[in-house]
């Protein structure tokens, strides 16, 4: 596993991939109040645009240019414009920013964090070393590996409602294309560690574990002390 990899052969062995149920998910229709737009506002870049999904618009059919985002997944930390890692990681999963869970955004966003406050190149390898993809209905879902010791438990939950919260951004500076709405996420297995990815993790975890608020802005009252339940 690595940035690099081609994934077009992949996608033929179906023990790589698990289905995504996308019904009632993909078509559901926004639920948009004046003060999502006004946090959504706060949280963006200023060379970004936004724009509020009309009626009977829906989340896997994001008109041109702008892909679609829940107002959750800016709450906990996604940044926007997007890093150039969590397009790849994106790609890697094979879906669309939609359809990565909240948390798991948060995760993205503080590994990103985490490797820029010590010097590392983010890369798919490391990101897996601590993280773990977990089987979902509808989403793409993450979680720290049990073993990992780079944050403390205690994450913001999503809340019940996110889903219908999202809108429409459009990011001038994407640094590539990103995914369409996908079918299926590739499933994410331990990576071998390498002695050069060993060093990096040695690097990354070292004085840990952290508090995951240390490297991004979460509201306080999202904070709880058990991981997040994406399904409410």
């Amino acid at each position: 596993m690595s940035d690099s990899d081609d994934d077009s052969g992949a996608r033929e062995d179906p023990n790589l991939w698990w289905d995504l149920d996308n019904s009632g998910i993909a078509d559901l229709p926004p639920r948009i109040q004046d003060e999502d737009l006004v946090v959504a506002y706060s949280l963006i870049g200023h060379d970004c645009l936004l724009e509020s999904p009309g009626a009977t618009d829906i989340l896997s059919n994001p008109p041109t240019p702008y892909f679609g985002v829940h107002i959750r997944s800016l709450e906990l930390g996604m940044v926007v414009p997007l890093h150039p890692f969590l397009v790849r990681f994106l790609h890697f999963l094979g879906v669309a920013p939609g359809q990565l869970a909240p948390a798991a955004h948060m995760f993205v966003a503080a590994f990103v964090a985490r490797c820029e406050d010590v010097g590392l190149t983010p890369t798919i390898d490391l990101f897996f070393s601590s993280f773990q993809w977990r089987a979902s209905r509808f989403f793409a879902l993450l979680s720290q590996r049990p073993v990992s010791k780079l944050f403390r438990s205690g994450y913001p939950r999503s809340g019940k409602g996110w889903k219908k919260r999202w809108i429409w951004v459009s990011d001038p500076n994407l640094p590539s294309p990103l995914p369409q709405w996908g079918e299926r996420v590739r499933k994410c297995d331990r990576v071998a560690l390498s002695p050069s990815l060993k060093s990096s993790i040695e690097i990354w975890s070292a004085g840990g574990p952290h508090s995951i608020g240390s490297y991004l802005v979460v509201p306080e009252k999202l904070v709880v002390e058990a991981e997040s339940n994406e399904e409410e």
